[in-house]
């Protein structure tokens, strides 16, 4: 038998492991500046917090339209569009 062929053949898997790594490691770059450019680009929504009126904890019908006629219902919606 030759002991050449008994040999098994040579790989280079260091060279594998580092082109794999630079491989992942530029994906992740790509990654992070394509959610942090978008994120950038997204308008920033302020939330308005509006106090409710206290209501009457009572069931009887004329209470439940007067809290009714008391909260305000003039809802803006004109920036609904933009998000």
């Amino acid at each position: 038998m030759d002991p050449i062929q008994n040999q098994p053949a040579e790989t280079n898997t260091s060279s594998h492991k580092t082109l794999i790594f630079i491989i992942v490691a530029v994906l992740v770059v790509i990654g992070a500046f394509f959610v942090f450019t978008h994120k950038a680009k997204a308008p920033m929504v302020q939330n308005e917090v509006k106090t409710v009126a206290p209501v009457s904890t009572s069931d009887e019908v004329s209470a439940i339209d007067a809290d009714l006629d008391g909260t305000d219902l003039n809802i803006d919606l004109s920036e609904i569009d933009s998000i």
